[in-house]
């Protein structure tokens, strides 16, 4: 299953428009509106609407040599759509999604040298910016905690379960119960983000408001499974080599992790996988 990491952002800018219009350096008035640009089959992530200008902040997770391009074309599509100037952020949300050419330009000269176009983003990398701005600012960004600076010389784990103790505590003292749930639900989901996701697992096992969580509980059964899933292919392939196509696609279609361990139960039971899949 994969992670929602960019549903989560959106549902956090959506819920929290003030807070993130600050974080950008827009403080203001505005309100988010969902342009549809069919002229290229594409939505632009997130747009904010104000009197005189738009605000376009598109989130990456991962390097992409076209971004500088693509934010220039959801430029000059939504100027042409609202007739109005329009602001672009770029919010990278770790290392991966940095490229050493990405300056938040985008320049264009004829073949004599003279300039004929330059355009210009704003480039936001989360992980220059201190985790304590995101766990002091408003709540739509506390959970960018997990993804801030960590202090200088810190152990990576350790310093993130002090992150995760100081969201935590302040997102269960400020918010009603089912908005504390989807805080702590986002701050777990941004976390894989940085780590891998049995390590967020531990940092968020002892959050009791996370049992409410059904997207964390959700996350968890996807994890049991796929290990489960994972176990019975070793065993397996240990005693009867690899399994073929439709044995393995038959496999990977189980999604009941207590079925799964009954099979790795059953391995020095059965002949084969042909055998050990027709397990009921």
């Amino acid at each position: 299953m994969p992670l929602p990491f960019d549903a989560t952002l959106k549902d956090l800018v959506r819920t929290y428009p003030q807070d993130w219009l600050t974080a950008l350096g827009r403080p203001g008035d505005a309100r988010l509106i969902t342009p549809d640009l069919s002229s290229v089959s594409a939505f632009a992530d997130l747009v904010f609407e104000r009197t005189d200008r738009l605000l376009h902040v598109d989130f990456q997770t991962g390097p992409d040599p076209a971004l500088p391009r693509r934010m220039l074309l959801y430029n000059a599509l939504l100027h042409e759509r609202f007739e109005r100037p329009v602001e672009g952020f770029a919010v990278l949300l770790r290392r991966r999604a940095d490229r050493s050419d990405l300056t938040g330009e985008v320049r264009y000269t004829a073949a004599d040298g003279n300039l004929v176009l330059h355009f210009r983003f704003t480039v936001l990398r989360v992980w220059q910016r201190p985790c304590t701005e995101f766990l002091s600012g408003g709540l739509g960004l506390v959970p960018l905690a997990v993804l801030g600076e960590l202090p200088a010389g810190a152990e990576e784990e350790t310093a993130l379960a002090a992150v995760v103790r100081q969201l935590e505590e302040r997102i269960t003292r400020e918010a009603p119960r089912p908005e504390a749930v989807k805080l702590l639900t986002a701050s777990y989901i941004l976390t894989g983000l940085r780590v891998p996701r049995t390590i967020a697992n531990d940092l968020f096992q002892g959050v009791a408001a996370m049992k409410d969580s059904d997207t964390y509980q959700a996350i968890l059964d996807r994890g049991r499974v796929d290990e489960a899933r994972r176990i019975v292919l070793r065993l397996g392939r240990r005693r009867w080599g690899e399994p073929d196509a439709p044995a393995l696609a038959a496999l990977q279609a189980l999604q009941d992790v207590q079925r799964l361990e009954a099979l790795t139960e059953r391995v020095d039971n059965v002949s084969g996988w042909e055998e050990l899949l027709a397990t009921p």
